[in-house]
């Protein structure tokens, strides 16, 4: 039952995501901060939430696109140093 719950709280996600992400363009691409921001920051958290109650060992692939995600993060963050904008 748990599992059956999980894949339709996944589902249900997948088409909030989607539906934003379409939606996006009458927003301006969501390129304002004020409209992003908070985006992102609940995002995160939900990410957050499903990796805390998520049991076991990640999968490999998954690791990796979070660690690539990472690497991509730690570059920019690093090049602001250096950057003009």
């Amino acid at each position: 039952m748990a599992a059956r719950a999980s894949g339709a709280l996944a589902v249900a996600l997948l088409v909030v995501l989607g539906l934003g992400s379409g939606i996006s363009a009458l927003a301006d691409g969501f390129y304002d901060l004020t409209v992003w921001g908070p985006i992102c920051v609940a995002l995160l958290a939900l990410v957050l939430a499903l990796a805390v109650t998520a049991g076991g060992r990640p999968r490999l692939m998954p690791a990796l696109a979070v660690g690539g995600l990472a690497a991509v993060w730690l570059w920019s963050w690093l090049s602001t140093g250096w950057a003009e904008s």
